[in-house]
């Protein structure tokens, strides 16, 4: 066995050896002593012991049983067609207005994802996606918090989650830009934990001689991030009590819908989201739904041919509320899940991992080759009490930027900005030009700054020439 001179040092390595996971120190003693350091630091910052159960439970021990499971759609608030239904949501906007101009609503955004699959090698957040600027992902989110700031008179807090690998490069890009208007001292950076991933034997995996390969503990980190950031304090001390929770991909969410703040106010819902109906029976998007009488999400997988076609009497789809991860959660909900100490179950995924041969050359995979384990934020259902779901309109609010063609490509999410940002034009009686096949001729884009929504849009616009519009 190892043996070092730093306590805390040694008692992780006498974990590796007690979990089994000694050969990560295979080139220990070829090492210079910069390179040891770096690997001391990153071993101290491990908890071997879960990585340990991870791996017996999902790979050494873990059998694959096929369980019936019972589904079941949830209830949703549909998007409203009659009279009374659009009184109701006019009255859930007031409510969220409410609260907004009294200071209670912060942002939570999670952006721990690099752009690897887009060919960006930089954080995702700064990927330019303004159909005509070119704005980043992060430029069009906080000129989205920066306008509903003025337009309530208030200032709402963000919350940036970032993971190891996007932390000093968010940080830096937001700097550089002067924080994109927003009070620096308004914008809080905190870091999600990483979990090491394991090969098919349960082994942790080296990606150097000096380095085990870590992911981020997945969007579940949420809770934990908040509680070791004492970002938890910051919230209670602004007075905030309602957390909008969205991803960095999605460029066309409402933020803060004060709708949506104000169904989750009036249902006393501890943890609210926001669902889309599915663009066709076999997307692959994860569904809101009850398993075995336990609200969550239902990976696409998990249905069988029948769910995946079964219909309703109307002739909708049964199971057809898809998640685009847009969450409002109660801050006394996570403070009490905080205090709980509930820990969120772990989910993998097999995938592709580079490592280090024997020889010690890295090596990047064709196929998958070890498992990557993460948290969920939808799995705070079961803890929640009074679930809103409330279904959205997806070309108004979700296009999410994944691929770096075809489908949720930077192409499709630029035509769907523009769908958009036309769809407000034609409500302001202006026209917009067409080609043959009534396709959108070019691009369009608009400010959050200078219209939130449709209805900013046509009060703002009124008046105003057709050349200013789309100059």
């Amino acid at each position: 066995m190892i043996k070092v001179e730093d306590e805390v040092l040694q008692k992780q390595i006498n974990l590796l050896y007690e979990y089994k996971q000694e050969h990560v120190l295979k080139w220990w003693d070829q090492l210079s002593i910069e390179e040891g350091k770096e690997f001391s630091d990153q071993i101290c910052s491990i908890n071997i012991p879960l990585v340990g159960e991870l791996a017996k439970k999902h790979v050494i021990d873990y059998e694959q049983i096929i369980k019936k499971k019972e589904l079941a759609p949830p209830e949703v608030i549909s998007i409203p067609k009659e009279e009374k239904d659009i009184e109701k949501e006019g009255e859930a906007k007031k409510f969220g207005e409410i609260a907004l101009k009294n200071g209670e609503v912060g942002c939570f955004l999670v952006a721990g994802g690099q752009s690897t699959r887009l060919g960006l090698n930089s954080p995702k957040g700064t990927y330019p996606i303004g159909p005509i600027t070119k704005r980043s992902l992060y430029q069009i989110h906080v000129e989205k918090i920066k306008a509903l700031s003025e337009k309530y008179d208030i200032r709402i807090p963000l919350y940036i989650m970032t993971s190891k690998y996007t932390h000093e490069g968010t940080i830096k890009y937001f700097e550089t830009n002067q924080f994109f208007g927003l009070p620096s001292q308004d914008i809080r950076f905190i870091q999600q934990g990483m979990v090491p991933a394991v090969d098919r034997q349960g082994n942790m995996i080296l990606d150097k001689k000096n380095h085990i390969f870590e992911n981020p503990n997945g969007h579940g980190g949420t809770i934990l991030a908040i509680r070791d950031s004492n970002a938890l304090n910051d919230m209670k001390q602004r007075g905030i009590k309602y957390l909008f929770y969205f991803q960095v991909d999605n460029a066309l969410l409402k933020i803060a819908d004060p709708v949506f703040i104000g169904y989750h106010f009036l249902n006393k819902s501890q943890m609210s989201a926001k669902v889309v109906a599915k663009k066709h029976p076999e997307e692959k998007i994860g569904l809101v739904g009850y398993v075995n009488g336990k609200l969550g999400v239902i990976e696409y997988s998990e249905l069988t041919k029948e769910e995946v076609y079964a219909k309703n009497e109307d002739g909708s789809l049964k199971f057809n509320a898809g998640s685009p991860a847009i969450h409002i959660l109660s801050v006394s909900f996570i403070e009490n899940i905080i205090f709980k100490g509930t820990k969120l179950k772990y989910h993998k995924a097999f995938k592709k991992i580079p490592y280090i041969s024997e020889e010690g050359e890295i090596i990047t995979p064709s196929e998958p080759n070890g498992y990557k384990f993460e948290t969920f934020i939808f799995d705070l259902f079961e803890e929640a009490e009074n679930v809103v779901l409330m279904e959205v309109n997806r070309l108004e609010e979700f296009s999410p930027l994944k691929n770096r063609e075809g489908s949720d490509s930077p192409q499709e999410v630029k035509k769907n900005l523009t769908k958009l940002y036309a769809s407000w034009i034609k409500k302001a009686n202006i026209e917009v030009p067409v080609d043959k096949d009534g396709e959108i001729l070019g691009y369009i884009e608009t400010s959050p700054l200078f219209a939130l929504d449709q209805e900013d849009f046509i009060q703002k616009a009124e008046g105003m020439s057709f050349q200013r519009i789309w100059r």
